[in-house]
């Protein structure tokens, strides 16, 4: 997982309260389960960036696409801890695809190993956005107009692999739009690799990955999410020791399904690259904010003071 350091975390945290008037909601401490859309392009070959698509990028890539939360809700930490969280439980949010608030995601830069099976990828970059007001809806299948908002809108990154319009935006408080958080795609869903950071089992529809929370770049919820929960892999064994494919632990645990039906819109035409509609589940555990810990530790010395107080009265 990332790690902050003071200065990153000081700017973190000024941002978040310059705009506390206007901000993401706040993620209640404790395990989270998320519920996701998605709509993406694939290409086997890595040949994302094909002059035909006008959903290419600029980099090498095999897979990138969007991503509506459509529910967040409270979890379930299972046994043994650090393994994985069930839900869903208590919501916590709701996608407003009508107008009104939205979180949504742009994932890109991960890489097909070629000629596997299962099928296997390596690296890949997550982007979490808050909208105040935004009407996105992934379950209604994108057209293949909508290829070219790829590159439009701004990014985080500042380039256009990590762009796509209504979903990203440049920077916090762009029309509404707040960068909520950067994660990595990283080791540990194949259990017999310690590089490939996702997984489809041969003869499945089916997929799985870990994530961690990136340390360049910091937004409203990197500090929250940015856990460690996630100490064992699938097998359960523990992540760090030899051979395990968590080389560390991860803040994040992701699978769902795919299939071909409504995002054939997305396929080019003289290639490998195809449009692909997805749903599934991610689970995260929320650290309480720094001001939170500020506030706990004020007032467990406000306790022992008040303890002293009697003790010296006595």
């Amino acid at each position: 997982m990332g790690k902050f350091s003071l200065s990153t975390l000081a700017a973190g945290l000024s941002v978040m309260c310059a705009n506390a008037l206007a901000a993401p909601i706040a993620l209640p401490a404790g395990p989270a389960f998320f519920e996701f859309r998605i709509q993406e392009q694939f290409s086997k070959s890595n040949d994302i960036n094909n002059a035909a698509n006008p959903g290419r990028g600029g980099i090498i890539e095999g897979i990138w696409g969007v991503m509506e939360i459509t529910r967040l809700s409270v979890g379930t930490v299972q046994s043994p801890s650090g393994s994985q969280i069930s839900g869903p439980g208590a919501t916590i949010f709701t996608s407003g695809q009508n107008g009104g608030n939205q979180i949504l995601a742009i994932y890109y830069g991960i890489l097909n190993n070629p000629g596997t099976a299962p099928d296997t990828t390596q690296g890949g970059v997550l982007d979490f956005y808050w909208w105040d007001n935004n009407n996105q809806n992934i379950s209604s299948p994108f057209s293949a107009a909508d290829l070219a908002r790829r590159g439009q809108g701004g990014s985080r990154s500042g380039n256009a692999e990590g762009a796509y319009q209504g979903v990203s935006c440049a920077a916090n408080n762009n029309a509404g739009c707040y960068f909520l958080a950067r994660f990595d795609f990283t080791s540990g869903a194949d259990v017999n690799s310690q590089v490939n950071t996702m997984i489809s089992p041969a003869g499945t529809q089916n997929f799985s990955s870990y994530l961690s929370v990136g340390s360049g770049v910091m937004g409203y919820w990197s500090a929250a999410l940015d856990s460690d929960f996630f100490t064992l892999n699938p097998n359960n064994q523990r992540c760090g020791d030899p051979g395990v494919s968590c080389v560390s632990a991860n803040d994040m645990r992701t699978a769902g399904d795919f299939t071909r039906l409504g995002a054939e819109n997305w396929d080019i035409a003289n290639t490998d690259i195809i449009g692909l509609g997805k749903t599934g589940t991610s689970t995260a555990f929320v650290v309480p904010e720094p001001t939170s810990l500020i506030l706990l530790g004020l007032g467990v010395a406000l306790i022992g003071v008040s303890r002293t107080e009697r003790r010296a009265r006595r």
